[in-house]
């Protein structure tokens, strides 16, 4: 796309009679500088962003509201509603707990401390405000979503400095489905994103010499540090090397700034790294742990975010190049650094996580696949534009398919399409049925055991709740009014509960109650792998066991 901004006069000398408009670019010649907007000329300057921005808009927000939380999104949700009775998050509100690790993720009086609070905090004030309970929980999330595509489109043109690129960097993200997928979950994805981005933006910014860009970087990275330190580390160590290696002269000032974040959130840092994940996920910082979730995050990354066919492109278009110069030709540095900049976050980001978190997801990547699209942007900026289009239309419509779950048909292609039909119909998931029956059924004082996904019931009805995974006491439970056993088991945690049926509860005392909705594993996940598209049909059924009055079961 340019030539390097040291380059010889030689290579520059050939373009100083032609018009700037008429360079075009290639992998080898110098950038043209993004023109600023006219007067008059705002609208039309900016009317790329803005349809892409109205674009991403509808694609996040439609439907938001229809499937109900999962597990995980109910545990955010639940924590974040303790802020508005308690100032700060809580994982027990009086009446319940909403651990999934048997109690491990708070500390004294119950604060929470396994993640850090600003997801709880972007979801408190809308908890109050709306009333849709789903869509008061996602919405935070979705306009996290929206962010960050305008700010994928501004970083692609703060780096690469085309608006070809940056256009095809917000169409990219805001077509993504993986990417589209986590900023509709009510879990920290967005905001990391968001803040990701938003920091390499400040960082770039700062490189140009722009006003207040070393500020927003301290704030962006603050955030980031307090929506997940591991991708704050991840920024730091980043920031810290291209800086040295390729911007010395302007490094001290950044690497002060990061360091000033670090030293400033050691206390916090403290309080939140201190938690015993247990052995319940065995040894995961084994090597070979390391070198599976490694190559388990280089498929994921292969399969949903950058495919690897795309790196042909550059290699083939400089080899061409080369061949036609008849000799060889320096790269561009400004495009080579910041390749640099966002490939070796991306492998710091997977290293870490390989060696800290028990299971591997593509959720844990969900940073990198906005600066994946910065990237592919930068490829397809380097080809004709009807090459590119080309490409992006393949990219779009073409994916992989998603395994199939047991026996069960619903699983589709997780593509564009797939996704329309999911935001435009209705979803219908087992604990949403559980859900329904129990608010329509049961007594406010009425106490309900359940195997799984009991963050979920809890957050969508008044009853005490006792069981899932929060390894609490389920004494209270002898005389449970409903019990809810889930079709499949999904950890160790739960062990505790399924004891207590075998060993506590008369499977006489209770009679079922067969719903008229499938028991899939999960109400509905994140993953594209996993995720259902449209409703579940089919057996198993969601059963629900109510408990026999005396006078009952005598006539019985």
């Amino acid at each position: 796309m340019g030539e390097c901004l040291n380059a010889p006069a030689k290579v520059m000398s050939s373009h100083k009679h032609k018009s700037p408009h008429s360079v075009k670019s290639s992998w080898v010649e110098r950038p043209e500088p993004v023109p600023a907007p006219g007067r008059g000329g705002w609208l039309r300057f900016y009317a790329p962003l803005i349809a892409i921005t109205v674009l991403a808009s509808i694609l996040l927000l439609a439907n938001l509201g229809n499937i109900y939380l999962w597990q995980d999104e109910a545990q955010t949700a639940l924590v974040s509603r303790t802020i508005l009775h308690q100032g700060i998050p809580h994982g027990y509100d009086g009446r319940n707990f909403f651990s999934q690790d048997a109690g491990r993720e708070y500390g004294t009086n119950y604060i929470w401390k396994w993640h850090t609070w600003v997801m709880f905090y972007a979801t408190a004030p809308f908890l109050a405000l709306v009333e849709d309970p789903t869509l008061a929980a996602r919405l935070p999330f979705a306009m996290f979503g929206l962010g960050t595509v305008v700010f994928t489109y501004l970083l692609a043109l703060t780096l690469w400095r085309s608006h070809k690129a940056a256009v095809f960097a917000g169409l990219l993200l805001a077509t993504s489905v993986p990417f589209l997928l986590l900023s509709r979950q009510c879990r920290y994805y967005a905001p990391a994103m968001f803040f990701t981005v938003l920091a390499f933006y400040a960082y770039a910014r700062y490189l140009d010499r722009k006003r207040w860009s070393l500020v927003l970087y301290v704030i962006s990275s603050l955030l980031l540090l307090h929506t997940h330190y591991g991708y704050a580390a991840a920024l730091f160590a980043t920031v810290f090397a291209h800086a040295l290696v390729f911007h010395r002269a302007r490094a001290s000032k950044i690497i002060a700034a990061s360091v000033a974040v670090t030293v400033a959130n050691i206390l916090p840092l403290r309080f939140f790294m201190s938690i015993d994940v247990g052995d319940a996920y065995g040894d995961y910082t084994s090597f070979k742990h390391f070198v599976e979730s490694n190559l388990f995050y280089g498929n994921l990354l292969a399969k949903h975010v950058l495919n690897p066919v795309l790196l042909v492109i550059p290699f083939g278009v400089y080899v061409a190049r080369l061949m036609k110069q008849k000799h060889w030709v320096r790269l561009d540095r400004r495009a080579t650094s910041y390749t640099i900049l966002l490939v070796v976050f991306s492998v710091i980001t997977c290293l870490a996580f390989a060696m800290s978190t028990p299971v591997a997801y593509l959720r844990t990547l969900a940073p990198l696949i906005p600066l994946a699209c910065v990237v592919i942007a930068l490829i397809l900026d380097r080809v004709h534009v009807v090459a590119a289009s080309i490409i992006f239309a393949v990219m779009l419509l073409a994916s992989p398919v998603a395994r199939q779950v047991g026996a069960e048909e619903y699983t589709r292609k997780n593509d564009i399409g797939t996704y329309l039909y999911e935001i435009t119909h209705d979803y219908n998931g087992p604990v949403e049925g559980v859900v329904r029956y129990l608010n329509a059924h049961a007594n406010p004082k009425d106490v309900v055991l359940i195997t799984y996904e009991d963050l979920t019931v809890k957050y969508y009805t008044n009853l005490r709740v006792l069981g899932g995974l929060t390894g609490e006491d389920l004494s209270d439970a002898k005389h449970a009014e409903w019990i809810i056993i889930r079709n499949r088991p999904v950890g160790p945690y739960e062990k505790p509960v399924f004891d207590f049926l075998a060993t506590e509860i008369n499977a006489k005392d209770y009679q079922p109650i067969k719903l008229d909705c499938t028991d899939t594993f999960f109400e509905n996940r994140e993953d594209p792998d996993d995720h259902m598209w449209k409703s579940p049909s089919g057996e198993p059924k969601v059963v629900i066991y109510k408990r026999i009055k005396a006078t009952e079961r005598n006539t019985k």
